[in-house]
């Protein structure tokens, strides 16, 4: 088994182009997806929609996870429904570990990465990574920063996916447990998923429409800055007043 998991775990690390990492993830879906099916139940297909959701929940398409753990797992047996759920987390996981490696590499990132802030939080981070990474994915707290820490660091893909694995496991599995206790009905759950995503879709079409108002600002600003310093050229205030044609057409 420990050969194994050494196998595993250097084949991944070997993988440095993000592309290839995804591929894998892909892969692993379909084959997840026809085991799944292969039992030729009504609830496979059921089974099929959870895991597909789960992968589906990453840092770029946040998904409400825990509701749809508890709803599945008071209907099913709360292994399953755990093992099922962990397993499509690692996808969203190794989804996340190769889009942020992506987005790092844009000039906006750099600054970042060069900050004291972050030096600080790699170097937290390189004293227990591992444990760091399980520690996060058992805790219902946001993943993203110590997502972003190990895909920013480098850090192996095995390990990296294994210890998501095992930080969600359990966790999944006590959400499972618990609805076995609470009974809480499926519409209310259904519900709880339903009012999460409609605030999630309402702030982010907030924040894109004071982004676009806020942009739309500083080009009307910008405009009417340039309108007066041309305003400003006519009038012999600034600059040399036979420059205001060659000024004005600069600035339009």
């Amino acid at each position: 088994m420990p050969a194994v998991s050494h196998m595993v775990g250097s084949f991944l690390h070997r993988m440095k182009s993000p592309g290839i990492f995804i591929l894998v993830g892909v892969a692993c879906v379909i084959a997840s997806c026809c085991i799944l099916l292969s039992f030729s139940r009504p609830e496979s297909f059921e089974l099929l929609f959870y895991f597909g959701y789960m992968a589906a929940a990453c840092t770029f398409f946040p998904l409400p996870v825990p509701p749809m753990v508890m709803d599945f797992g008071g209907r099913f047996d709360p292994l399953l429904v755990s093992l099922i759920g962990a397993v499509g987390t690692c996808l969203a996981a190794m989804i996340d570990y190769a889009l942020m490696g992506l987005i790092t590499r844009y000039r906006f990132f750099s600054g970042i990465t060069r900050s004291r802030t972050y030096t600080f939080c790699v170097r937290c981070f390189n004293r227990a990574a591992f444990v760091s990474l399980v520690i996060s994915s058992f805790l219902v707290i946001p993943l993203e920063p110590v997502r972003f820490l190990a895909a920013t660091t480098g850090y192996n893909r095995g390990k990296y996916v294994l210890a998501v694995f095992l930080g969600r496991l359990p966790l999944y599995l006590l959400f499972a447990k618990l609805q076995r206790i609470l009974l809480i009905p499926r519409g209310v759950l259904i519900a709880v998923i339903v009012a999460i995503l409609a605030l999630s879709i309402g702030k982010m079409l907030i924040s894109s429409r004071n982004g676009k108002e806020a942009g739309a600002g500083t080009a009307a600003a910008s405009y009417e800055g340039r309108a007066k310093k041309h305003d400003r050229l006519l009038t012999g205030e600034e600059g040399d007043p036979t420059a205001c044609e060659t000024g004005w057409q600069d600035a339009t």
